[in-house]
């Protein structure tokens, strides 16, 4: 404890005790499930009052609203493209993570016999899609068994691919145990049959580095509540120009195109992917959270995600928790097993106490998300309540 004390004390960067009276909802509670949905900065509630009040005291669809919401949008665009590293332009705002998978999947043109590889440590979000045009279209999905998640996946995977290998969906960090996976494996080999790679972002975006740019892929989806501290009902897609062609617009409307009747045209940014209306009113939080984040630092983040993550795996393992997370994990998620107890019996008297962490249900194991603003108290107190669950 002094010895990550210390550490924490050195660190260059802003006051932890300054962010954590940032973030309203660490108040009552020891938040431990980031990975499910993270606490929502102060400058992000604030800025959603302002937004209420914006649109409830002037005429939403006058031209002042209409440059409102254009006006949101650019803001909006311009913190993702800051978060990911890339141009703005290749950036639609979605109202879901899962929209975003949704749009990449059922934009291929699919035909009887193609396939697509993905893992076993995917979430529905993106299973349920694939699902659908395996009965849709005779859709062939091959699947990569993972144990930790920390597997090479060059391997696997081109022995699994054919020249009938349409995409390759994978998440960057994994949902079930927090690995990272081997994405530039995948798009090795996505590559050398000419497939698409689809990356899902939810774990990934704002409790990692994350540039799509130099990952190679061609598409990656993220979501707003959970890593990035935004409100529920948004996400975003990043894809590349040069795939757009192979990936066409399926859920439409005004957003996603330029002139009208017969002069219609889909948008050449990534606004094709968008629909005519959002959450209009929840934009203005996100984008709040984005800078934020932005402004404490993504190194400082890491650094200090990176320390309470050792903190928390020491003091697991020293409880005599078998931890499924690889040490290789970046992100914050830490899943573990005790030797006895049920998993979702423990995750709900947890919540009793205080404490909210997740089940994690591929593995009927806990799953602790450990955030930059996560403190060795909060992991103290974890410890003390699964002693006394055990007791």
């Amino acid at each position: 404890m002094d010895t990550i004390d210390a550490a924490m004390s050195s660190m260059t960067g802003p006051s932890l005790d300054q962010v954590r009276a940032e973030l309203p909802g660490l108040v009552d509670c020891v938040h431990l499930n980031t990975g499910g949905a993270g606490p929502m900065p102060r400058v992000a509630l604030d800025a959603l009052r302002a937004a209420l009040d914006e649109d409830g005291s002037t005429a939403r669809m006058s031209e002042v609203g209409v440059e409102r919401m254009d006006r949101r949008r650019a803001d909006l665009r311009q913190a993702l493209a800051g978060l990911l590293h890339v141009d703005g332009t290749d950036i639609a705002i979605v109202p879901s993570v899962t929209f975003a998978l949704n749009a990449v999947v059922h934009g291929i043109d699919w035909q009887p016999g193609d396939r697509v590889i993905t893992t076993t440590h995917e979430h529905p979000a993106l299973l349920a899609p694939l699902k659908v045009v395996a009965e849709r279209f005779g859709v062939i999905i091959d699947v990569v068994p993972l144990s930790d998640g920390d597997e090479p996946l060059a391997h696997e995977c081109a022995h699994l691919a054919t020249d009938r290998t349409r995409l390759i969906a994978l998440s960057h960090v994994s949902w079930v145990t927090g690995a990272t996976l081997d994405i530039a494996g995948a798009v090795d080999v996505a590559r050398s049959v000419g497939a698409l790679t689809l990356v899902d972002g939810a774990q990934s975006a704002g409790a990692i580095a994350v540039d799509p740019v130099a990952l190679g892929v061609d598409a990656y989806a993220l979501n707003a509540p959970k890593w990035t501290l935004g409100p529920q009902g948004l996400g975003a897609l990043w894809i590349r120009e040069e795939p757009r062609d192979r990936i066409r617009p399926t859920f439409t409307g005004l957003g996603s195109t330029v002139g009208s009747h017969g002069h219609m045209a889909w948008h050449d940014e990534a606004r094709r992917y968008e629909l005519g209306a959002l959450p209009e009113i929840l934009l203005p939080a996100w984008t709040a959270s984005l800078q934020w984040l932005n402004d404490l630092g993504e190194p400082w983040i890491a650094e200090r995600t990176a320390q309470i993550r050792a903190y928390a795996r020491d003091a697991l393992q020293a409880f005599g928790a078998d931890i499924l997370t690889p040490p290789s994990a970046t992100s914050g998620i830490l899943t573990f097993r005790l030797n006895s107890g049920d998993a979702a019996t423990v995750v709900h008297q947890l919540e009793q106490r205080g404490i909210i962490t997740r089940l994690s249900l591929q593995t009927d194991a806990i799953r602790a998300s450990m955030a930059f603003f996560t403190t060795p108290s909060d992991v103290d107190t974890l410890i003390g309540g699964l002693a006394e669950l055990r007791a």
